[in-house]
């Protein structure tokens, strides 16, 4: 992806070869890309809530267990809050607005089950998507 796109999110892949920030297949990049991380080792983990056991921790990394879909889906939110930004978004991303009978526009509002949580972006959440 980071070969055909840009982002300043790129990531260091080693010393010898940086993030290939400036390496494009294209003379300019095809399309934007952002990538977000959730980070599983205990430094990352506490960093965004601390106090998971070490043993709750290690079992994280088996994505297939129901049990940790909840913490997992907590964690997501947590790093979301921290690592997305409303610049990394151009305009062409905002929602439209909505004519109403007056004649004059409002802003989309999306419904209760797609308001916004912790992030700030509009996204319906797993307990909610459970319900």
């Amino acid at each position: 992806m980071q070969w055909l796109s840009n982002s300043d999110r790129a990531r260091v892949i080693d010393s010898e070869i940086s993030n290939l920030s400036a390496d494009l297949l294209a003379r300019i990049p095809s399309f934007s890309c952002q990538r977000y991380q959730l980070e599983l080792p205990r430094a990352g983990v506490d960093a965004l809530k601390p106090g998971i056991s070490h043993k709750k921790l290690a079992a994280l990394t088996e994505m297939g267990r129901p049990e940790n879909l909840e913490l997992l889906q907590d964690l997501g939110e947590l790093s979301a809050a921290k690592q997305i930004a409303d610049k990394q978004f151009p305009a062409v991303f905002d929602l439209p607005t909505l004519p109403i009978a007056d004649g004059s526009l409002r802003a989309y509002r999306p419904p209760p089950s797609l308001r916004k949580h912790g992030s700030g972006h509009s996204h319906r959440t797993f307990r909610e998507s459970r319900r």
